[in-house]
């Protein structure tokens, strides 16, 4: 819950997409801090979270850091 003194939600840059444009694979890779050239192909499983609620991301389900990288140090475009 927002506001219960647990943390809260980081806001995703950019606008949401109707749901008849989304994109192939990762619905957010193209709002992504961290896009991986799987995610513009699979549409990442949803997954419990250890503190919590449920996670979409190849990187959670892979166990790597997801530590937020500046947009302009990501390798390559994202397709």
């Amino acid at each position: 819950r927002i506001g219960d003194g647990k943390g809260g939600f980081r806001a995703i840059p950019g606008m949401v997409l109707a749901a008849s444009s989304w994109p192939t694979g990762c619905r957010f890779r193209e709002r992504c801090d961290v896009p991986i050239a799987r995610c513009a192909i699979e549409e990442p499983m949803l997954l419990a979270h250890p503190q919590g609620g449920a996670v979409r991301c190849h990187l959670a389900a892979s166990g790597e850091a997801t530590t937020p990288a500046p947009r302009a140090s990501v390798a390559g475009p994202v397709p």
